[in-house]
């Protein structure tokens, strides 16, 4: 018998395949016998080609290459033992499958500083939680209509957002963040009051944050160039907010939205054109004394309370330590530029340092009220990582309904900050982003059937000891969750 496939060629095929000759080229099949239902008859059906041989190579598989044996562990499983509550709270309100794909998304744009959707699949298969996850698919196409599905329909994510609020402290800080946005295809997407800051157009993004918890509780993105004070209308009507004390910044400041408020109370700077605040005559001996406490000093606040027409007060403060360093600041600059300012400038400056002047309609003492507006200021930790970690173009969504989506992840993002960086800050000593880069070195491995962690060093597994948490790093790793 003559072969087209000659016989050293052959021998060099893996048992219980077939050879076949393609212009001049060796390809490897599977096959299997089967036998024809009509004749009764057996015969071969060639299945998938699996590789190919030549003379000087040899058999070459197919995709020998494809399978990571060798996949990011450390930093994915630190938030997996420490987030295990938002998990299982997402696939108790979302079911299993969009639960687990929401929770996925989020920890992946964290870790990797929020990353292109388009890259979330590749970050997702270079990591174990593609092994613990199996029946789970990133795919960009995938994760878009996620987000669209969370964009359009809101009756689960706003139940979710809900039980964050009525769970929370209470003490709610309303702020937004101008995300630059360079799309002409985004509908959010114009210029806005942040312009001369940016340079470019911009999208809004407004967060419900708790101070106490320093945890976000509910998000939504507007149209630039759509002032707070009115996108606050549209946030507050989606949320059921009931008995919260509300911090919020002069720049949100609508009367409209002091009705919606009812059910709550509010700690609001006064405007610089109130006209209460401008009838004032205050007679500083008058003035009361509190200590304020930093996380680095104590600083002399004085203050007076003042009842208005309505039943709110208006308290107005004057943190002597603050208008003290600001003092020494001006005069450190008209040093190097004397006509920086007028004198009637000067005079007027000095008067203001240190000063806010707050209105509010809780039932809290001055030093409650001006404790709790300090607080709010804890939103901006928030604000300088999207600032610093975030290009909101680098992330690629278009779609208004997928934007909407996403604000909901950062939300879940958010989450699982918080849940790592608490057990970091009590228990280790270094920052939040110094234990992921260090837990990031730690890697699972996968020989045969079993699989073991590596690269767990010395330092990384002192840190871990000092998390409680170094049994999640046991040498034995054992898959699957699905």
């Amino acid at each position: 018998m003559s072969y087209s496939v000659p016989e050293k060629i052959r021998k060099m095929k893996p048992k219980g395949t077939m050879v076949k000759s393609l212009n001049g080229k060796y390809y490897v099949y599977n096959y299997k016998n089967i036998k024809d239902p009509e004749t009764g008859k057996w015969k071969i059906k060639m299945g998938d080609c699996i590789g190919k041989i030549s003379e000087e190579l040899g058999y070459a598989p197919n995709n020998v290459m494809n399978e990571l044996t060798t996949k990011e562990f450390g930093q994915y499983r630190l938030f997996e033992c420490l987030s295990n509550d938002v998990y299982a709270e997402l696939v108790e309100t979302f079911g299993n499958e969009i639960g687990t794909e929401i929770y996925l998304v989020s920890l992946i744009l964290l870790v990797n500083n929020f990353c292109a959707i388009s890259n979330i699949q590749e970050y997702f298969e270079q990591s174990y939680l593609s092994s613990y996850f199996s029946s789970i698919s990133l795919s960009t196409h995938k994760v878009r209509n996620l987000l669209k599905n969370l964009g359009q329909k809101q009756v689960e994510v706003t139940k979710f957002q809900d039980k964050l609020i009525e769970e929370s402290s209470k003490k709610i800080a309303i702020d937004s963040h101008a995300f630059s946005s360079t799309s002409n295809e985004n509908d959010l997407t114009s210029y806005g009051f942040k312009y001369n800051d940016l340079q470019e157009e911009q999208i809004n993004f407004m967060v419900a944050y708790d101070v106490e918890k320093k945890q976000s509780l509910a998000t939504r993105f507007f149209p630039g160039n759509v002032p707070d004070k009115t996108s606050v209308l549209d946030f507050f009507s989606r949320y059921s907010f009931k008995n919260c004390v509300f911090l919020i910044d002069k720049g949100f400041t609508n009367v409209d939205y002091f009705k919606i408020l009812k059910d709550n109370k509010y700690i609001i700077p006064a405007q610089n054109n109130n006209a209460f605040l401008a009838s004032l005559k205050i007679d500083k001996r008058k003035n009361k004394q509190m200590i304020y406490k930093t996380s680095k000093d104590k600083e002399l606040v004085e203050y007076q309370a003042f009842s208005m027409n309505d039943g709110k007060r208006i308290i107005c403060y004057k943190n002597i330590n603050e208008a003290n360093k600001l003092e020494i600041k001006l005069t450190s600059d008209l040093q190097k530029n004397p006509n920086k300012y007028k004198p009637d400038e000067v005079d007027k400056l000095k008067e203001n340092f240190g000063k806010i002047n707050l209105i509010t309609t809780t039932d809290l003492t001055p030093e409650e009220v001006y404790l709790n507006y300090k607080k709010r200021w804890s939103i901006e930790t928030l604000f300088n990582i999207y600032k610093n970690q975030l290009d909101f173009n680098k992330i690629g969504l278009q779609d208004y309904y997928e934007i909407q989506g996403l604000s909901f992840i950062f939300v879940i993002a958010d989450l699982l900050r918080n849940r790592v960086s608490k057990v970091v800050k009590e228990n280790s000593g270094i920052s939040f982003n110094d234990a992921i880069l260090q837990c990031r070195r730690i890697k699972v491995h996968k020989s045969g059937s079993s699989r073991k962690v590596e690269n767990l060093t010395k330092g990384v597994y002192e840190l871990l000891t000092r998390l409680k948490f170094c049994s999640v790093y046991d040498i034995r790793y054992i898959l699957p969750k699905n």
